[in-house]
């Protein structure tokens, strides 16, 4: 039986211990009544912890809230029990109450900060998953508590819990900058797509343009050689595109479709509400779309590409295609109300010098987001190299 980490610290060694679950964890029973008890605290819900990365996204008021309370200690764990594969946890970092959906964990032979880790483990995650009730299942502690893990001596604990918490530390400020980022980006792209800032040099007024003599329609065409294209489902979002599907290729000899072209800009007339506008790229020639899809080219002569897909993303623009939507269920884009929204623009270069600016911070952002996620696969690696 293994009862050493694949990845361990030079100055320890010897066995773990073995020991039941319960021999590891305390559960608190400490309750609260906000009822009964009219001192306000902060109270956490499940909604209030992001899944699987151990971050609080916010909290409510006790005093609000009718239903009896855990009570949770600075430096204590909250696992919610309820759909456990959602792997909500956090260690706290003040005094509080919580849903009793959580688990409130103290160390038992163990140090809470290490415990914290342990939690995160994908054996831990296993056992805790085969959960009692179908429609609502829940962690089941009783049959949890059977099973064994292996721990190491104090010393060591805190050693790794150390180790762990400074990868967690680069996580959250990576994160952090991500958010700032994103947050910047947004607030900026408002005001340069508005014309409320604006960079030096650059005094002329902005001209008043119809986006049907920006955005001319691709009109559909027949397709004798079928085996030439492949029909492309198209997933619009609100940060660009992907292929959904690939058939082989297209059935009907003859017919018409939307033939897709490296460059083209491709607005999905169902989701404008998550900014879904994206520039067909290399992967997409020579594949056909269908009629959810309004395919453009830009008028080159009045127009930067990447411009107006900044400015069609703009939470402000999309917001307003509310008001020209059509449909009782899954509403769709006015086709004729669209090329007949007017929108102010730039002179060309300073349409370039807008895109240029948020594509450098879009570079960023993307840098920023690959950093994170390459911290949090070192980490998931660490837990299962550094636990039993």
């Amino acid at each position: 039986m293994k009862n050493v980490p694949e990845l361990r610290f030079k100055e320890f060694s010897g066995e773990w211990k073995y020991c039941y679950l319960n021999e590891i964890i305390e559960i608190s029973k400490k309750k609260f009544n906000p009822k009964k008890n009219s001192a306000n605290q902060i109270c956490i819900e499940l909604e209030h912890i992001s899944s699987e990365t151990g971050k609080l996204l916010g909290y409510i008021n006790s005093n609000n809230q009718s239903s009896i309370k855990n009570i949770f200690k600075e430096n204590q764990i909250i696992y919610g029990k309820l759909r456990p594969y959602l792997r909500k946890f956090w260690f706290t970092r003040f005094n509080g109450v919580c849903s009793s959906e959580f688990w409130v964990f103290n160390g038992k032979q163990t140090d809470n900060k290490y415990l914290y880790f342990f939690i995160q483990t994908e054996k831990f995650n296993q056992i805790s998953n085969i959960s009692c009730g179908s429609k609502m299942p829940r962690a089941d502690w009783n049959y949890m508590s059977l099973f064994k893990f292996f721990i190491p001596s104090l010393p060591e604990q805190q050693k790794i819990a150390s180790f762990l918490s400074t990868i967690d530390k680069k996580i959250e400020l990576t994160d952090k900058r991500l958010e700032y980022l994103e947050s910047y980006k947004k607030g900026l792209m408002q005001k340069l797509l508005t014309g409320e800032i604006r960079f030096p040099g650059f005094n002329d007024e902005w001209k008043e343009e119809k986006l049907g003599d920006l955005l001319t329609e691709i009109k559909k065409e027949k397709i004798e050689n079928q085996q030439l294209y492949k029909v492309a489902n198209i997933q619009l979002y609100g940060k660009g595109m992907k292929h959904t599907n690939k058939t082989p290729n297209i059935t009907e000899k003859g017919r018409p479709y939307f033939i897709i072209n490296e460059g083209d800009i491709l607005i999905g007339k169902q989701a404008f509400h998550c900014g879904s506008i994206a520039i067909a790229t290399k992967d997409f020639q020579n594949c056909v779309t269908s009629n959810a899809i309004l395919h453009t080219i830009e008028n080159s002569q009045k127009l930067i590409k990447d411009f107006i897909v900044l400015y069609l993303k703009n939470e402000s623009f999309y917001n307003s295609l509310k008001n020209i939507s059509e449909g009782t269920g899954q509403k769709e884009i006015a086709k004729n109300e669209f090329n007949n929204i007017k929108i102010n623009i730039p002179s060309l270069p300073e349409q370039q010098k807008i895109a240029s600016f948020l594509s450098a911070i879009d570079k960023k952002i993307e840098l920023t987001k690959s950093r994170l996620e390459n911290l949090k696969t070192y980490k998931k690696g660490l837990l299962q190299k550094m636990f039993v």
